[in-house]
Order: C-alpha cells, then structure tokens, then sequence
C-alpha cells in the first residue's frame, strides 16, 4: 500500500468531477450493454478515461479549478431551485452575472453590482 501513496503523491485524486465521470460512465455502459449499442458505449471508455487522467494528473491547481467550476455550478442551480418562490434570477445584459430580485415587487430597476449596468425588470 505504500507503493501507491508515493504514486499519488503530488497528484489531484478523486474529486467530484471524476466521480461523476466514472457514474454517468457507468450509467451510459448499462445502457449501452441493454440495448446492444456499441458506439454508445465508446462514451463509457471516453468518461472512464477522462475520470482517471484527472486523478492521476499533476497539475492540481488545474483540475481544482475544473472542479470548483463544476461543483459551483450545480451549487447554484440547487440554490436557484430551493429559492424560487421568493426571488427570482436574471443575469446582467453586459457582464453575464445573476442578480437576485424579490417575486410580486412589480418593475423594479436594477443596478449590476458587477459592471454597474442598470436596466428594468419584472419582478
């Protein structure tokens, strides 16, 4: 076992990305396997693949910022979702940022804290 703690040293690892690399893998081969379709399955090897070059690969700082982005972006999502009876989001017609305005306040306007942009919205 100690073999493989030197082989990892200074590697990413398994991070979030990865695993959900290797389980929609394996998702996508099932699939495949039922329905007997072989080109389908070449995704299995491609997502396999990919989920090993990140665990292995030594540029951390890299993969950490792949994973960041993956897991933030399902972050907010998953925050969009919860608070969507209370406010609703619109992103910024300039720098492409989310803002966060009240549901049932009428027209409001509405300055980008970002760029600075203001512009109308329903709310």
């Amino acid at each position: 076992m100690h073999w493989f703690r030197r082989l990892m040293y200074g590697r990413n690892g398994m991070d979030t990305l990865a695993n959900v690399c290797l389980i929609a893998g394996l998702v996508v081969y099932i699939v495949a396997a039922i329905f007997d379709l072989f080109w389908i399955s070449l995704l299995f090897f491609a997502l396999v693949i990919y989920a090993y070059f990140r665990c292995f690969s030594k540029n951390v700082y890299k993969r950490r910022q792949e994973n960041a982005a993956f897991v933030g972006f399902f972050a907010l999502r998953k925050k969009m979702f919860k608070e969507r009876k209370e406010w609703r989001y619109i992103r910024c017609s300039k720098c492409k940022a989310y803002l966060r305005v009240p549901r049932g306040k009428g027209t409001l306007e509405v300055k980008c804290p970002k760029c600075g942009e203001t512009f109308r919205v329903k709310g």
